[in-house]
């Protein structure tokens, strides 16, 4: 029976995680990834413990085991004959319905010249490929297999083996190299300074001659300040005029000089009311 998880909003997945975790059953280190298992779960459509016998967890990262992949394989039409199964090479032939049969083999030497059954020293052998070599080799030749005659049943998923061996080895630091040492270079020589162009004086201006009065040659034209000099009663006598105007002249003498307004100060005092 196929028990699918409630899973219908993020915080069921948070719930339904928490208890995955906290079981100890799927070997996830926190609550997230516990929710993270539900979600999978739940696309998959796949129960907790149909997720236990088809994967197993890799530093948090899901690995499909290779007797399942080998198994959803034969699920979706294949067929497949073991031609060896040793600890030095492991040899498979795959086939499908209307399909030309493949074989696969892979085999210790080739796994040593790729390098990635070594541990960090790149000399020494892991301890998956020191103890279980046919377990190894198998579990690779069967993923390299499904994935290319039937992509869809591991497309994107590894086997816990070859997650296992991701080259760690560290390369060897380069030697240093002994140069011989550079005579350190003189200092340049400060240039001398160049001496000071001499500077030709300002010329001088030639004094200026005084402007000539231009009146200087005019007769003397005295001014009659008895008479108006402006307006409409311009060269009329201060004393011909009435008294209303010449107050109105008194009262505003912007427009006249000192001598002028005592003029027509001197004819008020003449001109009866």
């Amino acid at each position: 029976m196929n028990m699918k998880l409630p899973i219908n909003t993020p915080e069921d997945a948070m719930v339904v995680g928490r208890i995955v975790a906290r079981s100890g059953m799927f070997d996830c280190r926190s609550d997230e990834a516990g929710a993270m298992i539900a979600l999978m779960c739940n696309a998959e459509d796949m129960s907790p413990l149909e997720f236990l016998r088809t994967f197993h967890l890799i530093e948090g990262k899901p690995t499909m085991k290779a007797d399942v992949m080998l198994a959803k394989f034969l699920q979706l039409g294949g067929h497949y004959e073991v031609i060896e199964r040793s600890d030095t090479a492991a040899e498979i032939t795959l086939h499908r319905e209307g399909a030309k049969a493949v074989t696969f083999r892979l085999t210790f030497d080739e796994v040593k010249k790729a390098g990635y059954c070594y541990g960090k020293d790149g000399k020494t052998l892991s301890r998956n490929w020191s103890t279980r070599p046919k377990n190894m080799l198998w579990a690779r030749v069967i993923s390299d297999a499904v994935r290319v005659m039937d992509p869809r049943v591991n497309a994107g998923i590894y086997t816990a083996e070859e997650m296992s061996d991701e080259d760690t080895r560290t390369e060897p630091a380069p030697k240093p190299v002994h140069e011989k040492p550079q005579p350190k270079p003189e200092p340049a020589k400060a240039a001398p300074t160049p001496a000071p162009e001499p500077v030709a004086p300002a010329p001088v201006a030639a004094p200026v001659a005084p402007l000539a009065d231009p009146f200087a040659d005019l007769p003397d034209d005295p001014v009659d300040y008895s008479v108006c000099p402006i307006g409409k009663n311009k060269g009329k006598a201060w004393s011909e005029l009435p008294r209303d105007v010449l107050l109105k002249v008194v009262e505003n003498p912007q427009t006249l000089t000192k001598k002028h307004v005592e003029a027509v100060k001197a004819a008020l005092e003449k001109t009866p009311f």
